[in-house]
């Protein structure tokens, strides 16, 4: 067999335990976009739809062993606070296992492998990206600065690597943007 399907085996495993111990309440599954994995989309008629690859496989192993379940899309600090509260019978798909979420949260196996991250920068700031050459010779850039979402992981290795970073922040990245924006593809070296 290979992992793909013992992955798949045990989370119908344990999402059947769960079916049987939540038979009559459904099970809330919260994500963030991130599209093309799991989004929210928005038809011609206005209806809004769930669409996207794990999505897919998430809903399939759900409806495999006849659990009910909702899926609810929220900003990403408030389903990381809904599963540390602990308050009721969720899951949150497509998280990246971290040393400060596994105080507080149970993991199934992984379900995607991410491509290779990449950097996205205004046009015009390619060359310098590739220059630096790596992440760390990126990050030590004095003129350039990366800027992070709130309440995002991107795994133990590049979270650290971002830690001793400066910062930009989103919100006001975002109000400053003008024009498409380019990306980059980054190795991490060490």
């Amino acid at each position: 067999m290979t992992t793909k399907i013992l992955i798949w085996i045990t989370m119908l495993f344990a999402l059947h335990s769960l079916a049987v111990a939540q038979a009559d309440m459904p099970l809330k599954i919260m994500f963030s976009d991130r599209p093309p994995l799991y989004f929210l989309s928005v038809e011609a008629d206005g209806r809004q739809v769930i669409r996207g690859s794990v999505y897919d496989l998430v809903k399939t192993a759900v409806q495999t062993v006849g659990l009910t379940a909702t899926f609810a899309r929220l900003p990403s600090k408030r389903v990381i606070n809904a599963i540390r509260d602990n308050d009721e019978a969720l899951c949150g798909m497509g998280w990246f296992k971290t040393p400060e979420r596994e105080l507080f949260a149970q993991f199934s196996a992984p379900l995607h492998d991410d491509q290779p991250w990449v950097v996205i920068v205004r046009p015009g700031v390619e060359p310098e990206i590739i220059k630096a050459g790596s992440l760390k010779a990126l990050l030590e850039n004095q003129v350039l600065r990366p800027s992070l979402m709130d309440g995002i992981s991107f795994g133990t290795y590049l979270d650290e690597q971002l830690a001793t970073a400066r910062i930009l922040d989103a919100l006001a990245l975002a109000r400053s943007v003008d024009g498409p924006q380019q990306q980059v593809p980054m190795r991490a070296t060490m």
